[in-house]
């Protein structure tokens, strides 16, 4: 259903999609979620007879006999199931968010989960920082995962494994202004806030203000130097 309507769900199953399995090029937090899963498994892979960190196709075979997979399945087939069962509990293993399996989901497949009352499926909306613009991209900076370098500092602030933070520019300067704080949210609030970004500036830090001016703003520096020459000049009073 996902694919069919041309959307992407998420797989953090660092092994190829197709036989012969290998592992994939991994990403910082891809190899820390996967160390975590073997040490979580490592009753089991004794058990199983298999190396305590298993080759991508030993895992395969694990994960067929563990989620009960048919051999009916196809090796593609089956590489799906344990990529989205792996994703799932991976995150009873380590420091991780909730499961998100569709991220920007289209209208379509938001549609079609809702009509035919998926089980297990829950469609909810979330923030999302946006910039409407292309200039001054050097200093609005920009957000990803973050490397082990990066977990061992935020992992302080009790930050998830999968969270996404500031990497450069503003985004990275006032980081712990600008993550928030998990939860959920009301969908009253969507309604109230949505549109007008200049009211974000009431409600948020100052430093949110002007992220929304540099945000709208299609030269922020000579738009300073013509708001400094028509200041108004402020009077001492005795």
């Amino acid at each position: 259903m996902v694919e069919g309507f041309g959307d992407t769900y998420t797989d953090d199953l660092p092994i190829t999609t197709e036989p012969p399995f290998e592992y994939t090029e991994m990403s910082d937090i891809q190899r820390t979620m996967l160390e975590a899963y073997f040490k979580d498994k490592a009753s089991d892979f004794k058990e199983a007879k298999i190396s305590a960190s298993p080759t991508a196709v030993e895992l395969m075979s694990y994960m067929r006999t563990r989620y009960g997979i048919s051999n009916e399945y196809s090796a593609e087939q089956m590489r799906k199931i344990a990529g989205l069962r792996y994703s799932i509990n991976v995150r009873y293993a380590v420091n991780t968010g909730e499961y998100v399996f569709v991220q920007d989901a289209s209208m379509k497949l938001i549609s079609s989960i809702m009509e035919n009352k998926l089980n297990g499926i829950e469609v909810k909306r979330s923030f999302t920082r946006q910039y409407h613009t292309e200039n001054a991209a050097h200093i609005l900076g920009y957000v990803g995962l973050m490397t082990t370098e990066e977990y061992e500092k935020y992992s302080l602030l009790n930050y998830a494994n999968d969270a996404m933070v500031g990497k450069d520019g503003a985004e990275n300067a006032f980081e712990k202004y600008l993550h928030g704080k998990d939860g959920e949210v009301e969908a009253s609030v969507f309604d109230r806030y949505r549109d007008p970004l200049y009211k974000e500036a009431s409600f948020k830090p100052y430093i949110i203000a002007a992220m929304i001016f540099l945000a709208k703003v299609k030269d922020p520096v000579a738009k300073l130097k013509e708001l400094e020459e028509n200041a108004k000049k402020r009077q001492n009073v005795d």
